[in-house]
């Protein structure tokens, strides 16, 4: 005795022809790193540009030179707002607080360096001055 049976079928040709209109106009990567990421879209109309990119705050998004604000989808991926026509795509990521860290470190190089010069200079004046 069966209770509840569901059965689900794949139209392919729906599906590959639905892949091909992704594929068609996506981001075609030029190159990439771990915070860099450039290519080229083509945008027939206004629409969004999707990634597959976690959204976070230290993602910055550039069209055709220009900052542009991301957005959160679905509230976890990135994306871009595109006006149609060509563009040149480029996303960089700086982690949060990676300013603040860096801007920190090197003052306290600094600060090291000169508690290490400074008293080595003040003895050779010292010893001048004998």
């Amino acid at each position: 005795y069966i209770d509840n049976v569901f059965v689900y079928a794949l139209d392919i040709n729906k599906f590959s022809e639905s892949i091909s209109k992704l594929k068609a106009g996506g981001l075609n990567i030029s190159d990439f790193s771990d915070t860099r990421i450039t290519g080229q879209v083509n945008a027939e109309s206004k629409k969004l540009l999707y990634t597959t990119i976690p959204y976070e705050d230290g993602w910055k998004a550039y069209v055709d030179g220009k900052q542009v604000k991301t957005e959160k989808v679905n509230n976890l991926m990135l994306a871009v707002s595109l006006e149609p026509g060509n563009h040149q795509i480029v996303l960089k990521y700086i982690p949060k607080g990676f300013v603040c860290g860096a801007v920190i470190s090197w003052l306290g190089i600094m600060i090291l360096i000169a508690l290490i010069v400074y008293p080595l200079k003040r003895q050779k004046i010292n010893e001048r001055c004998k």
